[in-house]
């Protein structure tokens, strides 16, 4: 070898060792018999030793990994690659470290076609596959939940759906049995509402994207074999890093609930009537026993008089026959003082008026009895509210009179399209729901509530007001007001269904609100609000207004 040779072998063999040693990954150099000539500190560090020049590489891995190791080291020398071919192979090899063994990817990879010397790389891929390890297990992990999650959706008592803004079902848990997930997912949820209820359904899910509201409502759908079933439903937003990005349904089968609820409604006059029965018979046994006595009074008034008439006849006969005048006029005036007639001309008209004013108060408690528990029909007729009021707080008497005056301030109403007994059957529940409050707050002493009920237009809504100065609602109750068998009355005084029926009457049956505004300790006011002219499809309850493929 020249000396111009000797001295570019020299400068490249320092270019290598400097690339080595610069190299941000482990790198060893090794002669044709396995030795290593040159490793730089990341390969020290690698192997956790601070001199590894001279020793073989096999020396650097475990029993099992060095069979491999010479396989690959063997045949990375026996075999030239063609031109332009990479070169370089990798293998994983478990290293040595002081008391431990670590896994390493290492790749091997000849100076050259003509050189004895070999580059090894080696990279520690420990903690890498550590970290993919843990990858696979949250993998699967992730699965099992989403598997036990689909378990526990597909059994859960309830309908959830997952809603595009383009309203396209993305999700669903479970549907009827006319109904397929995989045929239900991607297709639009309005569908299956009834054409009536589309505009309304795209109304809410806008809102829910747009403000984020959360909106409750009843919707009702076909079962299979044709009949009803209803739901309860509420949808609202799907957030995810404070973006709306959804919108969830979830629907809950209440069709026994308004099955019960029906059969309630429809029964419930009579069970008031039945629990305010010896309230009732006691205003009606009242002016009946007015009207008795006043009757037993006229008959003695009458068979007085009847005495008195027999008395002026013998002595008109004692006259004609001659007696004298002077015996006869005694006479008479012994009969007149017998009869007592100026008490009898003071009591007989007030006795005649006892009865008459007795018996309109009878009329009056039947008439209201008869226009309370008048059977619905199936179409809402124009109806006078003020009558039903007056004809409720008639027969509610003996609920509030102990307790509490009432005072009516009704106002020009024009006749209100409803179902007169529905309506006449919410103002009695508020009614005696007012006097159970003031009950709560006067009773022991001689203090009285009062109960003032109002009637009045706003616009096209009829409205009436009844005021209690009762105990007020607690502010933590008051979402459960309406809610069905929610009471805070003692056992026996109240079963929780009268607000939750006057609910459903107004808000459902006939499209109008009933809402209410309370003070602690001051009492309630709760507001019915009727529309004058109900719409049309109101007129029955049994129409179907919607329905949702798990609805």
């Amino acid at each position: 070898m020249s000396g111009q040779t000797s001295m570019v072998f020299e400068d490249l063999v320092a270019v290598e060792r400097s690339v080595i040693a610069a190299a941000p990954m482990a790198m060893l150099l090794l002669d044709a018999d396995g030795y290593i000539v040159l490793a730089n500190a990341r390969a020290e560090r690698c192997f956790s030793c601070s001199s590894l020049e001279g020793s073989t590489f096999e020396a650097l891995v475990d029993a099992e990994s060095r069979l491999r190791w010479r396989g690959m080291a063997a045949g990375r020398r026996d075999v030239a690659p063609p031109a332009g071919e990479d070169t370089a192979c990798s293998v994983e090899l478990r290293g040595l470290r002081p008391g431990r063994t670590f896994l390493m990817e290492v790749s091997l990879a000849p100076l050259g076609a003509t050189s004895a010397m070999t580059l090894v790389v080696v990279r520690d891929v420990t903690s890498d596959r550590a970290r993919e390890q843990q990858q696979e297990a949250a993998i699967r992990a992730s699965r099992d939940t989403c598997l036990r999650l689909d378990l526990l959706l597909t059994f859960a008592p309830a309908f959830i759906i997952e809603v595009s803004r383009q309203g396209t079902i993305e999700f669903i848990n479970q549907t009827l049995p006319q109904y397929t997930r995989e045929g239900t997912i991607g297709s639009s949820w309005l569908q299956y509402f009834a054409p009536s209820r589309h505009a309304f359904m795209a109304e809410v899910l806008e809102e829910v994207y747009t403000s984020g509201a959360t909106r409750s409502y009843e919707v009702s759908t076909p079962a299979p074999d044709g009949s009803v079933v209803w739901f309860e439903s509420r949808i609202a937003p799907m957030r995810m890093a404070g973006q709306i990005v959804g919108a969830v349904l979830v629907s809950q089968d209440i069709t026994e609930r308004k099955r019960v609820e029906g059969e309630v409604i429809a029964g419930r006059p009579m069970a008031l009537l039945g629990t305010l029965a010896s309230g009732i018979a006691h205003e009606i046994n009242t002016p009946v026993q007015f009207v008795g006595d006043s009757i037993h009074f006229l008959r003695d008034a009458v068979s007085t008089l009847f005495a008195l008439f027999d008395q002026i006849q013998e002595l008109r006969r004692a006259a004609i026959a001659g007696s004298p005048m002077a015996a006869i006029a005694l006479a008479a005036e012994k009969a007149e003082d017998e009869a007592d007639l100026p008490f009898l001309r003071v009591n007989v008209p007030q006795a005649f008026d006892s009865c008459i004013s007795g018996l309109a108060r009878v009329a009056t408690i039947v008439r209201s009895l008869k226009d309370f528990v008048h059977p619905s029909e199936g179409d809402m007729l124009p109806a006078d509210l003020n009558r039903a009021i007056q004809s409720t707080v008639a027969i509610a008497i003996n609920e509030y009179k102990y307790f509490a005056d009432v005072r009516t301030e009704l106002g020009e109403l024009p006749l209100v399209t409803c179902r007169l007994s529905d309506i006449a059957q919410a103002i009695l529940n508020i009614i005696v729901n007012a006097a159970h409050a003031i009950e709560g707050v006067v009773g022991g002493t001689e203090e009285r509530g009062e109960i003032t009920i109002r009637s009045w237009r706003e616009g096209e809504w009829a409205v009436i007001s009844i005021r209690d100065t009762g105990t007020g609602i607690a502010e933590s109750i008051q979402a459960r007001v309406f809610d069905p068998f929610f009471t805070t009355k003692e056992v026996g005084k109240g079963t929780g269904q009268g607000l939750a029926i006057a609910r459903t009457a107004v808000n459902e049956h006939h499209r109008g609100q009933l809402t209410f505004e309370t003070r602690l300790g001051e009492g309630t006011t709760f507001f019915i609000r009727l529309p004058i002219e109900t719409p049309p499809s109101t007129s029955t309850s049994a129409e179907i207004d919607a329905g949702v493929a798990a609805s």
